[in-house]
Order: structure tokens, then sequence, then C-alpha cells
């Protein structure tokens, strides 16, 4: 009986010393478990912090050339409207500028400040194609004007020739 009495306790030395390596091995094996996932999680971390550094760059770099393309659409934009403050010096200018390309002679100046409009007396008669010409070149302004109305006679015994009664120009402000 002695002899299985010590076989007996040999396997509870046996048994508990098992446990105790089973108890060690899994502390082991988390500690190297738990180290492989925080490696995984730093490798991660970075090819997303590349992959987004990349994407904002190239979307940097997008709307740049975006601001440089439209540049010029922006510009024309600016100068469709003049201020209020500066629209009387533009639109003399302008009209001055008209008047010398088209030979037409521009009297008198006369400024509705609330309407940001001028009238315009021309010296007359006026050949009717530069009138035209003159018109057009009003209309087709930067910044924009454009003519309210015209009152045109035609002139007796002078062929090509008209009367034209003060212009109304209005010009778009800001």
């Amino acid at each position: 009986m002695k002899k299985s009495g010590q076989q007996a306790s040999s396997l509870r030395i046996i048994l508990a010393i098992l446990i105790v390596l089973i108890f060690l091995g899994s502390i082991v094996e988390f500690y190297f478990a738990k180290q492989y996932i925080t490696d995984a999680a730093i490798k991660y971390n970075q090819s997303t912090a590349a992959t987004n550094s990349t994407s904002y760059r190239s979307a940097a770099k997008k709307l740049q050339n975006d601001i440089t393309q439209y540049q010029p659409v922006a510009d024309k934009a600016a100068t469709v409207f003049v201020s209020s403050q500066d629209y009387q010096n533009k639109m003399i200018g302008d009209l001055k500028k008209y008047a010398a390309n088209d030979n037409i002679t521009i009297s008198n100046y006369t400024f509705d400040k609330t309407a940001a409009s001028v009238n315009v007396v021309i010296a007359n008669p006026v050949k009717f194609t530069n009138l035209i010409k003159f018109i057009k070149e009003i209309e087709t302004n930067t910044p924009k004007m454009q003519l309210n109305g015209i009152d045109i006679s035609s002139v007796q015994n002078n062929n090509g020739y008209v009367t034209v009664k003060p212009l109304t120009i209005k010009a778009y402000t800001k």
C-alpha cells in the first residue's frame, strides 16, 4: 500500500507543477501577445498618418492649383462693379476715352449720386455710325455701365448725322 500512497503524492506534485507551468506559460503568452498588438497598432498609426498626410498635401495642392487657375475669373468678377466712391472718376475717364476713339465731343457731365448715374451732353450733330460705336463701348464697358435711354433725331440735309438729347448712363456700383 505504501507504493500506491507514494504514487498519489507524486501525481499531486506533478499536477501542482503542471498547473504552475501552465499559469507561467499563460503570463508569458499574454506578454508576447500584448507586445505584438502594440507593435501592430504603432505600425497602423504610422501608415495612417502617412496616408492622411499625403492626401492632405494632395488636396492642398489641388486647391492651390484651382485658385491659380480661376484667379483671372475672380479678377474679372471684381472689376464688373465699381465702388460707389470712385464711380464718377471711372465713368468720366471711360466716357472720355470712348468719345475720343469715336470722334464724339462731350460738352457736359451731370451726376446723380442717388442713382449712380450721369447725364452726358454730346455736341450735336454727331455722325450716326460714331454714335453707335460709342454706345456699344458704353454697354460693353467693365465696370458695367448701361445706357438708360436715348432720344435721336436726324439732321435735315446732312446724311449720316443725327442730334442726340442728353444720355443717361447708369453705373453698377458695389
